[in-house]
């Protein structure tokens, strides 16, 4: 049975995340959905237009590039976290998209257009700069905080102007582990407001530190399952699969990429045959 095209449209309109399909070697926007035109800051009359028309600020940037990529190889492209800088409401704007450039076959097997599936990811990547920054702030002061003491041991005569700038130093030192703190409960925050599933997994010893919602529904168990537990023993079914995958992509620090792969889940008690888009990205 062929899928019904208006229901097929409906259900990329309604979608969350931007989806778009380029037509043709000019790069023609055929298809935008609400999502995708609140990304580029545009309304629907850019349907129709060059894709460097309809959204100039883009030239220079890589996005036209890679779509006559796809294009002439008929090789999809997928990126994580890539910057693109829009501008939105007369004001130049950065945002961080994981996203695929996926070719489309015309009846002669011949590549007629580019298909673009998009998450907007800006929010994960400022929390994860901001953790970074502060655990560099951290690290200087502890750094600071070393040539303080020897200091004190080098001279006795300074002792007491020593103490003092220890006694600052450690001030900082406080004040920047709870900015730390800070940013780690914000960042916890964006991964149970995502809108997509998300599991963190301690690499030292695969234990869950964080799950949100989407993630638990996904593998159908209660959160007391999950979190705090270790991944397989949490979801034993996929360990033959993917405990080899995910132990690759600790050992190796590069991510992995999985689209419509096959997996058996036992949800809520019932084996359900499935097909999931995931990725296994490692936090260094």
């Amino acid at each position: 049975m062929k899928p019904d095209k208006d229901l097929l449209h409906a259900l990329i309109e309604v979608s969350p995340y931007p989806i778009y399909y380029i037509s043709g070697p000019d790069l023609i926007i055929a298809v935008a959905n609400a999502a995708t035109l609140k990304a580029w800051g545009k309304d629907e009359s850019v349907i129709g237009m060059r894709f460097r028309d309809a959204l100039p600020e883009l030239v220079g940037q890589p996005f036209e590039h890679l779509l006559l990529k796809v294009m002439a190889t008929g090789e999809a492209y997928h990126a994580v976290n890539d910057r693109a800088d829009l501008m939105i409401d007369g004001e130049m704007h950065t945002s961080y998209y994981t996203f695929s450039f996926e070719p489309f076959f015309g009846d002669q097997k011949k590549v007629i257009g580019v298909t673009c599936y998009a998450t907007d990811v800006t929010s994960l990547v400022k929390a994860n700069k901001e953790v970074v920054l502060i655990g560099e702030q951290a690290k200087q002061a502890n750094e600071d905080l070393a040539a303080i003491n020897e200091e004190m041991a080098a001279s006795n005569e300074e002792l007491a102007v020593l103490n003092e700038e220890l006694a600052s130093t450690n001030q900082e030192l406080t004040e920047s582990y709870s900015l730390l703190e800070l940013s780690e409960g914000r960042f916890r925050n964006l991964i149970l407001q995502a809108p997509f599933a998300i599991c963190v997994i301690r690499a030292s010893d695969l234990m869950v530190t964080d799950v949100n919602d989407l993630y638990l529904e996904l593998v159908g168990r209660p959160r007391e399952k999950v979190d705090g537990a270790l991944i397989w023993d949490a979801v034993p079914e996929a360990a033959e699969a993917y405990a080899p995958v995910m132990q690759e992509v600790i050992m190796s620090r590069t991510a992995y990429k999985a689209q419509e792969a096959e997996l058996d889940l036992i949800r809520n008690g019932i084996v359900e045959h499935m097909f999931i888009d995931f990725v296994y990205e490692p936090v260094i």
